[in-house]
């Protein structure tokens, strides 16, 4: 492994006023200089390799182009895209009711990959043709769904979305729980829900500002919950308005969470009178199985 050389005295002539700063600089170059090591001793790559026993690596990312003050808090993902405040925070359903998938055009006749857990939180990967605006049922119903994703050669043309019960067109706002929105060909969800006998190590996560207004404060939170649980706040930031508009972290060590614990990024614009405001946030894991 390669040495961290490290001087811990500042220079003699700094300003006692730039003290802060000097250590705050030093210790961030610790960190990177760890994180360096860390990720390029190969561990990192051979966890996506697949050549790790009982490993494997999860990268999950949002986006929220449209909301405002009048939202409150909000949860990144797709379902946020049209600025309905009622669907702003996620849903999750209590039992495995999650059970079609639709697209709100009739052209769209292609190949959709469904990704979640099933009603014992087991990891399940189905893959089902859709039959355009008329629903088409999962082989296995869910109680999580994280990822969907345009398996064809063929654009779609609607908005696909996947939900609880049969539908025609679209999910009503309570029934919605996974949504491709036009043009982007998979999910923007930065939610997720480690499987059954997974604990699952974030190694870091990010959030950046997007859309047609930047100019606003955002909060920001990593929220979990427990398996019976209630959601707690992971971790807290903000990004102001006129300073950078990326905050960012990774850690070291990895905090941990057990399996059926539900993660998801959030965050709350507390400028007045900001509209068309948007956010893209997302975090890493690493999933190992439990002994």
């Amino acid at each position: 492994m390669e040495s961290i050389r490290y001087e811990p005295s500042p220079p003699s002539s700094i300003d006692p006023a730039d003290l802060g700063r000097y250590t705050y600089d030093e210790l961030q170059r610790i960190r990177d200089a760890l994180v360096s090591i860390i990720e390029g001793s190969g561990t990192m790559l051979d966890i996506s390799r697949g050549i790790i026993p009982g490993q494997s690596q999860i990268n999950k990312f949002g986006f929220a182009p449209d909301f405002d003050t009048g939202d409150n808090e909000i949860t990144i993902w797709d379902g946020a895209d049209d600025g309905n405040a009622d669907k702003m925070v996620y849903t999750y359903s209590t039992t495995a009711d999650i059970t079609d998938i639709v697209s709100s055009s009739a052209s769209d006749t292609f190949e959709v990959e469904v990704q979640g857990l099933d009603t014992d939180y087991n990891q399940v990967t189905q893959t089902k043709t859709l039959t355009g605006t008329t629903s088409v049922a999962l082989d296995t119903a869910l109680i999580r769904v994280f990822r969907m994703k345009n398996n064809s050669g063929t654009t779609a043309v609607g908005k696909i979305q996947c939900g609880v019960g049969s539908t025609t067109t679209s999910f009503s706002t309570a029934n919605l729980r996974a949504e491709i929105a036009i043009g982007r060909e998979q999910t923007l969800m930065s939610i997720y829900t480690v499987p059954n006998g997974k604990t699952a190590y974030m190694t870091g996560w990010y959030f950046y500002t997007a859309g047609t207004s930047r100019s606003a404060d955002y909060n920001i939170t990593v929220m979990a919950r427990p398996s019976g649980g209630v959601f707690q706040i992971k971790h807290h930031g903000s990004i102001l308005d006129g300073a950078s508009n990326e905050i960012s972290h990774k850690y070291i060590p990895y905090p941990s969470f057990t399996e059926k614990t539900d993660i998801e990024s959030r965050a709350q614009i507390t400028a007045v009178g900001v509209t068309a405001a948007g956010i893209s946030a997302g975090f890493d894991l690493i999933l190992v199985d439990n002994a």
